[in-house]
């Protein structure tokens, strides 16, 4: 299924190559693509890696989960 309602989330290690897949795998299908580490970057005015710093990886998580669940909404 591809148009309204449809959602592919990619999962994987930093730096495996998610968004650039993602970029191509959102035009092939028609979709939008979000970016969700720019989601949380805005959301918590902090990069990704000065969030990890600063409050870690559990924090990190929990905005992620947030813009995710925005994201698909």
């Amino acid at each position: 299924m591809t148009g309204p309602g449809a959602n592919v989330i990619l999962v994987g290690s930093m730096g495996a190559g998610k968004t650039t897949v993602g970029r191509r795998l959102a035009e092939a299908l028609g979709l939008a693509f979000v970016d969700t580490d720019a989601l949380v970057e805005r959301t918590a005015g902090a990069s990704v890696a000065d969030i990890f710093t600063r409050w870690g990886e559990r924090r990190f998580r929990a905005i992620e989960r947030r813009v995710i669940a925005r994201a698909i909404a």
